[in-house]
């Protein structure tokens, strides 16, 4: 095999982040490239494994059940578990929120979700199936960011 020349790397490594749109059942979407799959796909994957580790030391240090409800290092430690679940949670509705809604203004309801909590992240799912009159979620309406900008590999 050859090497690639400057340019030519240039050029195939900008296609390698491109997604193009893609159809399924009639409706378009995003579909991201392998780069950005693998790459969303591994941060959720290490911040459940990361959970994950926490949960079960605080399972073995601290059992859920009986409650312990008098013993502040007991609530302490629930407290930051609960909050890094809570997290990981709104992290995946996050993810999901900026790629049908767009950048912008996906930004302002992942800002809700995370700082103002399941309020918003129940008035985000009643205003998406108040306006598509569906929980689907495979279609967007507009690109989420640049990355997502639509390619025609037709060219």
């Amino acid at each position: 095999t050859t090497p690639l020349s400057t340019s030519a790397f240039m050029e195939a490594s900008a296609n390698s982040v491109q997604p193009h749109i893609a159809s399924m059942g009639g409706k378009n979407f995003v579909q991201l490239s392998p780069l950005t799959t693998y790459s969303v796909a591994a941060i959720y994957a290490i911040y459940g494994v990361f959970f994950t580790i926490i949960l079960a030391r605080t399972l073995h240090s601290y059992p859920l059940f009986p409650l312990d409800s008098e013993s502040l290092p007991w609530l302490q430690s629930w407290l930051v578990t609960t909050v890094f679940d809570y997290y990981g949670a709104a992290l995946c509705l996050c993810g999901i929120i900026l790629h049908t809604e767009g950048f912008k203004v996906g930004i302002l309801w992942c800002a809700g979700c995370l700082l103002l909590g399941s309020p918003f992240c129940c008035l985000w799912t009643i205003q998406h199936v108040l306006r598509h009159k569906s929980l689907e979620i495979g279609t967007v309406s507009k690109p989420a960011c640049s990355l997502y900008e639509p390619v025609d590999h037709d060219e």
